[in-house]
Formats: structure tokens, sequence, C-alpha cells
């Protein structure tokens, strides 16, 4: 869960615009 939380913080830090898309995809894998 820590990881998961890094790697969604760091995804928001280095591109918010393309975030989004990438939560949408880790969405899908982790539910």
């Amino acid at each position: 869960m820590y990881i998961h939380k890094q790697w969604i913080n760091s995804t928001l830090w280095l591109m918010p615009a393309l975030s989004a898309y990438e939560f949408e995809i880790t969405f899908c894998i982790y539910f």
C-alpha cells in the first residue's frame, strides 16, 4: 500500500496531466 501510494504521489508530482491516464490503468490492475 505504501509503495502504491508513493507511486501515485510520484506520478502526480512528475506528470499531473498524465497522472489521470496512468491512474486509470493502475485502478484496473489493482481492482
